[in-house]
Formats: C-alpha cells, structure tokens, sequence
C-alpha cells in the first residue's frame, strides 16, 4: 500500500488536487486559492497538475430597457400609469378603465391603417366621408357620424349583394336600392334594417311587386304582375298573403272578390270588357292530384315552434287585496301564416247580368296602419 493511501483516512487537508480540475470552472465563492495552496507532496498528484486557470464568474444578462410610451399622460397621483406593451401593427396605447370603442357594429378597428380611410371628428370616431374595409370581408364608402354609418352611403357585401341609400345611426333607414346575389332587387323604403312602407321588388323570374311592406313583408295596399301571363293581382296583403278584398286582371278580363291565404275564397264576379257580368263564388276544396305522403314528411322533419316565453311580470291585486304577479308574454313574430297545402279553388257560376258598377264587391282599402303612416 503507498503512502498516499494510508494517509487518506486521517488527512483533514481539502481533497486531492481539487484546484486541478480541466478549465474553463469559476472561482470558489470567496476568490481563488493561490495555485501554491498546498505545495506537492505525497498527498498531492504525482504527477504535474495543469495549470491553475481562475475564469471570472459571468455576469447575468442584462434586463430589457423600459419602455415609454409617448403622449402618455400619467394620473396626477402615483402610482405610475401602465401602458399596454406594443403590438406588431397597432400603435401602442393606454389602458383606460372604460375605453371607449372608437368605431361601429361590425367596424372594430383591430388596424385603423388598413380598415379605415376618412374623416374623424376631435374623439377620433369615423365622422364625414369615408370609407372602411370591415373584418368580414365587406365594405362600406359613404358618410359616418359619430362612428356609426349615417346620410348617404354604399355599402357591398362580399357575397355580391349590395345596398346604395340612406343610413340612421348604423341602420338602414329611408331610401334605398338593395341588389341580391341571386339578380333580384329592392327599390324603396326602409326602417331599421327592414324594408318598411312603399318599395317595388323585381323577382329574377321578371315577376314585379309593388305595394306596401312591413318588417321585409308585403304587407297593405299593393300590386303582384306575373310575366309569363300578364296578369296582375291589386288588393290587400297582410303578412306577405293575399288577402282581403282584390282584382285579378287579366288581358281581357278580370275578376273582382275576395282572396284568403294567396287563394280566391267566397262571392265575386268576373267582369268581360265591361259589356257583362259572371256571378258566383269560389270554394276551396281538395287537390286531387296532391300528394299527402310529402306533407307528412315535412311536418315531420320541421322542428316545433318555440313556446312564448314570459320576460316580464304584471302585478295585480285581488278582491281580498292579495298582490297577484301575472306574466306578460312575448308577442307573437311578426311572421307569415302557413298556406293550405293540398288545396285548390273552385269558382262555381251563378248568374250573368249586363255590367253594374253597383253590383261589384267592395274595393280594396289601405291598411289602418298604413293611413296613420299617411298622415304622419
């Protein structure tokens, strides 16, 4: 056994030459021991150790600069305001309680530089003439007013539709021209998005409406020409059905009665070149050729409408004085009625007598809405 081993067990001195480890290593935490620390002995190598190399500690990295944000106004007490950090395109800006959405429905200006171009008023909303390409894809050249779409303006869908008139605080409202994709358009009136009050619609088949609408219905006083036959229809509708009062002309002739669900119902006449008069009325009754296996499919396939829903309660009292709550319920959608299916009329004559102005059913008459709307 050599010296070295035997001493090992009772030596107090720092391990074997631990200062002869391979460079680069750091510094012991109280500076570097002086290579001649403990000289060679037989508790030493035996063989030469490389040389003592002490490396400095490297310094840890240094820490991003602050940020300042310019035109920044800080609270007039401390703490500091903070500033969100920029973003790749937007301006850095900071951040408010409530900020103030600068903009419209549909207009957030998630790139002011490449959504918007136009006039701003001092708050910085789109205000005057402008146009703006919208995160849909759809885009609008006209007059805004305290960031919403108002006056004149043309706004185009990506689709292809587009619509040319007038705007009311981001909404259409007045008058305007609506093109679908499909090559039909709307001329008229408009009110909250919704055709509303006189408008002509010209169908894709050359069919023409023109009358009254209400809530994108036909509904009052209005005309329906179809153009394979040349026929037209003038009477009441009410909730885009014929029905009420009407005349059915056609090139030679015409029919004057009474119409329900888009069908000819009960007394009328026919009228020839006002030379005479054909009595009688119309019944409806059961398409022979209809087929009821579709009608029963359909219905089973077609979802159950949605039960009105209370959203306010009404509080009344009773005879004893006990408080009673009554549930309002929604009123019903301002939709159009289902049409018989499987059902045709049957005009059934009567009489014929020389023509009698007297003898014609009654005219048709506007809507009592619509005269309000008149006279407003």
């Amino acid at each position: 056994m050599s010296s070295y081993e035997s001493a090992k067990p009772n030596s107090t001195l720092p391990p074997r030459c631990y200062h002869c480890k391979p460079p680069p290593f750091y510094c012991p935490k109280y500076g570097c021991p002086p290579p001649q620390q403990y000289p060679p002995s037989k508790y030493c190598c035996p063989s030469p150790c490389p040389p003592f190399i002490c490396r400095p500690r490297p310094e840890p990295p240094p820490k991003p600069p602050t940020l300042y944000i310019v035109n920044c106004l800080p609270p007039p007490d401390p703490p500091a305001p903070k500033c969100i950090p920029p973003k790749l395109v937007p301006p850095p800006s900071c951040m408010l309680e409530n900020p103030e959405i600068i903009g419209e429905r549909g207009e957030e200006e998630a790139n002011p530089l490449g959504l918007y171009e136009g006039e701003r008023n001092e708050k910085g909303d789109r205000h005057g003439r402008g146009k703006a390409l919208l995160p849909n894809g759809d885009m609008y050249v006209g007059q805004y007013c305290k960031g919403l779409r108002h006056a004149r303006g043309l706004y185009v869908f990506k689709n292809g539709a587009r619509y040319d008139g007038e705007w009311r605080q981001g909404v259409k409202y007045g008058q305007g021209t609506f093109w679908y994709p499909d090559g039909t358009r709307y001329e008229g009136e408009w009110k909250r998005d919704t055709k509303y009050g006189f408008g002509v619609y010209y169908y894709i088949n050359g069919d023409v409406y023109e009358g009254s609408w209400k809530k994108n219905l036909r509904h009052g006083m209005g005309s329906y020409l179809y153009a394979s036959t040349n026929t037209k229809f003038m009477g009441t509708w009410i909730k885009d059905r014929m029905q009420g009062p009407g005349q059915l002309i056609h090139p030679r002739h015409r029919f004057h009665g009474f119409w329900e669900l888009n069908l000819p119902y009960g007394r009328g006449c026919f009228t020839f070149e006002n030379a005479c008069m054909q009595h009688g009325h119309y019944v409806h009754v059961k398409d022979p050729d209809y087929d009821e296996t579709k009608e029963i499919i359909e219905e089973v396939a077609e979802p159950p409408s949605p039960e009105p829903t209370a959203i306010e309660t009404e509080a009344e009292t009773d005879v004893t004085g006990t408080e009673i709550t009554k549930p309002e319920v929604k009123p019903a959608p301002f939709e159009p009625p289902r049409l018989k299916k499987g059902i045709i009329a049957l005009w059934r004559a009567r009489c014929i007598t020389p023509y009698n102005p007297d003898l014609l059913p009654p005219e048709p008459v506007p809507l009592q809405e619509e005269k309000n709307n008149i006279q407003n």
